[in-house]
């Protein structure tokens, strides 16, 4: 969703959801098993759309700077050049 410039709701307990997310800055996080708290998340997207669309823009922009194709590519080549000097290759 981040790609598609979208914010998200997610629950604040699933694994790596609430590094990807970010409370209040790209989504919103709601407590498992809390329908009142999605409810409220839902309807605060709803009424806050300006806040929401922002949220979107920050998801993307994070998308594109951390989970890219080349953000990736640049974090595996770091990683096999320091292998690569570790081992005097």
């Amino acid at each position: 969703m981040f790609a598609a410039e979208k914010a998200v709701i997610a629950s604040d307990d699933l694994g790596g959801m609430t590094e990807l997310v970010k409370d209040g800055e790209r989504g919103l996080l709601v407590p498992p098993g809390d329908v009142d708290a999605l409810a409220n998340a839902m309807k605060w997207m709803d009424a806050y759309s300006l806040e929401t669309q922002e949220m979107g823009k920050k998801a993307r922009a994070y998308a594109s700077e951390i989970h890219s194709s080349a953000a990736h590519y640049k974090r595996l080549m770091g990683i096999y050049k320091s292998v690569m000097e570790i081992n005097d290759v």
